[in-house]
């Protein structure tokens, strides 16, 4: 794939769509951004899904829009086809809105999406927990932790602000009136660890970048927790990391 790509989204209701593919640090960064003329119900998402193996059929969810928007950071796999749907999260009822691969001919990538819409349809909307599941921070991340009372960042890199910036995460930093840190160095590389206090049940904070979330547990049958994110710093620019 190229370092680059850009993909002009189809639709027949209207609207317009981009997605903008990246290769990222041996991951894929993809941005989908979408208008249409529809606005979404209270009871309606905007999901988007990667087409990765055309001849099984196989769909890689990416995570649902926000505001027609979302980035997302993916593992390394082929992209044969970009497909936004809008779901009714009560009903089930699923429809494609958006489709597209960047290829001349969009018709067999429209008639798949098609066909897996009826799948999406059938299964039930459930919240997945895909972080990773610890039971002490010095598990997740080795080093000395700081305790930060209140809302500001002891560090000026864009990233640290991004994450603080996230309304859940400004929402449990105003509530618990305090977050953690923890850093550490490797030659030209800066990694640094924040660790959010929260309950067990609650939403991952980190909007986009979930997938690159774990949760502490404060003890095994506790629901006191923490939902942490480490991001780096080096001399290629700032990234999400595990």
């Amino acid at each position: 794939m190229q370092s680059r790509q850009f993909i002009i989204l189809k639709t027949e209701t209207g609207g317009s769509g981009v997605v903008k593919i990246e290769e990222y640090r041996q991951r894929l960064r993809i941005s989908v951004n979408v208008k249409n003329i529809a606005p979404l119900r209270h009871d309606e998402v905007f999901k988007a899904y990667l087409l990765t193996d055309k001849e099984k059929n196989l769909f890689e969810l990416l995570g649902a829009l926000k505001g027609g928007q979302g980035v997302f950071d993916v593992k390394e796999m082929p992209v044969f086809g970009v497909h936004i749907y809008r779901k009714n999260i009560e009903s089930g009822e699923t429809r494609l809105e958006f489709w597209g691969s960047g290829q001349e001919d969009e018709t067999e990538v429209k008639e798949k999406g098609k066909e897996y819409a009826q799948v999406m349809a059938a299964a039930p909307e459930k919240v997945e927990r895909s972080y990773a599941l610890l039971s002490s921070l010095d598990q997740y991340f080795v080093g000395e932790w700081k305790k930060i009372n209140g809302y500001y960042s002891i560090y000026h890199y864009e990233i640290v602000q991004h994450v603080l910036a996230m309304p859940l995460v400004r929402e449990k930093i105003m509530q618990y009136g305090y977050y953690l840190t923890c850093e550490r160095k490797k030659e030209d590389e800066t990694l640094i660890a924040l660790a959010f206090p929260a309950k067990l049940d609650d939403e991952v904070p980190f909007e986009e970048q979930s997938d690159f979330a774990a949760c502490v547990q404060s003890a095994p049958s506790s629901q006191n927790c923490y939902f942490a994110i480490t991001v780096g710093i080096d001399p290629h620019g700032e990234f999400f990391g595990k």
